[in-house]
């Protein structure tokens, strides 16, 4: 997690996230606005097409009501049908006869309209006499029973809607009134069209039920003459229909007057496609509700197809967010590589210009830091050089000074003492010291005079005390020529004499030094056998001015990583060790100096 908040916080990655980020809405919005127009682009198209299909197919039902209809009219109309039923006088023979020829009649009727599944005709002209086997004339008292029987004893003539027949199938009817010359009602001739057959007519041979669709037939009384429902749940058709307890169910009224119209029904999660078709010139119309699920199947299919494009252009999109991303920040990161290397202390490091203007300000603006920075370092160091030379010229004169003051005291006592040659040869190894020491302002000088310059003081402290001192240089030849920091041996020297040994020590003194390399660096030890520390000594903590300041001056010409340590030996006594850099010329001490 916090590898990620890490992450986060980088520059690069924040503008590759905003851009994915912004890149995600912008097509998210574009597809959903896309697939929103296009979908309600192609519902409409699909709704204006399915309502002309409507109204072809209102058409094909209304001509085939109308032929339905002439059936039955030209039943009622018909001059033999007048005739026959105007004979008053009526014998057991002439019922038979008109009976046979009624039905006859009807059956050629059927033979020419062939759609029509039967015709009957109820009157109550034939009640006491005989009844032809094979008939199409029934009682009046038949239909007096059924609920439609009500409706059409009302009126001259009218649609009965879907109904069962006696053969149990599903059928609806014309009826129309018969009556004799004198216009005496004297029965009813029902025209009987099976649903299916309807059906068939309306869709041309097609199936009309492919996505559970209903189909609703409606008159010019807006009663509903048929309700094929398929599989359409009757929730559905019950927002469409009022459900009558008489024989009709009629549309409702606030579709009363639509037509040529559509429209969205929900029921529920599931909307649906209400149409209405344009009247018809007997002002018939046809209801037709569909599912729009299954309806807009292929469109749904479209619109996942643009959404999946989009997804894939976005998948393609991160790529080049994040190379865009880089592009952009690049200049960033050079400039802060740019700050790195000014911290490590490299103000030579200079940044390019960039063709974007705000990067190309920040460049020239970081150059001239770098540069101003540099001017700073550079006159930073020469005054701290000059401070410096003024601190190693005033630590010289602390040395010289102490030094000269013991060494005249000692001259001094041992004139009185003793004769003049011992006097002539300490102020010989005396003069040897101080013409090493000064060296013409040189602040290095080879290990062989440095050795030379110990030397002279060990037997000057030999000559003052009277005492047997071992002294031992195990440096090999090689090691002699390389170029070491003056008077540095010579102050640990005399602090080992002035502290390690008594004024008459037991044991006789003994002092080594022994020089060798260890990581690219010269290691001199100085090793006495004196009474030691009581612990491990700082060289910047030891007594003695000598001590000291010959510290700060390895700081001074060699840097902080190179100094002295003091620590006791296993045995007995000190080991004083002092790390230095390898120099060997006097051009490299020169050049060494100069870079410090």
């Amino acid at each position: 997690m916090k590898k990620f908040l890490s992450m986060c916080n980088n520059l690069t990655m924040v503008t590759v996230i905003s851009f994915v980020v912004i890149h995600v809405l912008f097509l998210t919005s574009v597809t959903y606005i896309s697939y929103k127009v296009f979908f309600e682009f192609t519902s409409e198209e699909i709704s204006e097409t399915r309502l002309t299909l409507l109204n072809e197919r209102v058409e094909k039902v209304s001509n085939f009501i109308n032929s339905i209809s002439d059936a039955g009219v030209y039943v009622a109309l018909n001059n033999d049908v007048k005739q026959i039923f105007s004979n008053t006088q009526l014998t057991s023979y002439e019922a038979i006869v008109e009976q046979r020829e009624l039905t006859e009649l009807l059956n050629t009727l059927l033979s020419f309209k062939r759609n029509i599944h039967s015709i009957n005709i109820y009157t109550d002209r034939y009640e006491e006499y005989p009844t032809v086997s094979g008939s199409a004339v029934y009682s009046s008292d038949t239909p007096k029973e059924e609920d439609w029987f009500q409706v059409i004893n009302e009126m001259d003539n009218g649609w009965v809607p879907n109904h069962t027949s006696r053969n149990g199938e599903e059928i609806i009817s014309y009826i129309h009134r018969l009556s004799d010359n004198y216009g005496n009602t004297i029965g009813y001739v029902k025209v009987n069209v099976l649903v299916s057959t309807i059906i068939e007519a309306m869709s041309g041979g097609e199936n009309i039920h492919p996505n559970k669709d209903s189909y609703i037939l409606v008159d010019a009384g807006e009663r509903v003459i048929l309700q094929d429902d398929g599989s359409t749940e009757e929730s559905i058709t019950n927002q469409v229909v009022s459900r009558q307890n008489g024989t009709y169910n009629k549309i409702k009224p606030r579709y009363a007057d639509d037509f040529n119209y559509h429209n969205i029904l929900k029921e529920g999660n599931l909307n649906y496609l209400f149409m209405i078709s344009s009247e018809t010139y007997n002002h018939w119309r046809l209801v037709h509700i569909t599912p729009m699920d299954v309806l807009y199947e292929e469109t749904k299919k479209i619109g996942w197809s643009v959404m999946v494009i989009g997804l894939i252009g976005l998948l393609f999109s991160i790529p080049l967010a994040i190379w865009a991303g880089r592009k952009l920040i690049f200049p960033i990161n050079k400039m802060i590589r740019g700050m790195r290397e000014v911290e490590k202390g490299n103000f030579h490091y200079r940044l390019g210009s960039h063709y974007i203007e705000e990067y190309n300000i920040l460049s020239k603006n970081f150059n001239n830091m770098a540069e101003r920075l540099e001017e700073s370092i550079k006159q930073i160091d020469k005054e701290h050089k000059g401070k410096r030379e003024a601190e190693v010229k005033a630590l010289q004169a602390q040395i010289s000074p102490h030094f000269l003051y013991n060494t005249l005291e000692m001259v001094h006592w041992r004139a009185l003492d003793y004769k003049a040659e011992d006097i002539s040869y300490m102020v010989n190894q005396l003069s040897k010291m101080f013409r090493i020491g000064v060296t013409g302002g040189r602040k290095f000088i080879p290990l062989r005079d440095e050795l030379v310059h110990a030397d002279c003081y060990i037997n000057i402290q030999k000559a003052r005390f009277h005492m047997d001192i071992s002294y031992t240089i195990d440096i090999p030849a090689a090691m002699k020529r390389l170029y070491v920091s003056k008077i540095i041996l010579q102050p640990f020297i005399e602090n080992s004499i002035k502290h390690g040994f008594p004024r008459m020590p037991e044991t006789r003194p003994e002092i080594r030094v022994t020089a060798f390399y260890k990581e690219d660096t010269l290691k001199l030890q100085i090793i006495d056998n004196g009474k030691g520390l009581p612990e491990e000594l700082p060289a910047q903590e030891a007594s003695g001015i000598g001590i000291k300041n010959t510290q700060e001056r390895i700081w001074l010409y060699c840097g902080s990583t190179f100094g002295a340590t003091l620590y006791s030996r296993d045995t007995q006594g000190v080991i004083v060790e002092i790390t230095l850099p390898i120099i060997k010329t006097q051009t490299e001490a020169e050049d060494y100096l100069n870079e410090r």
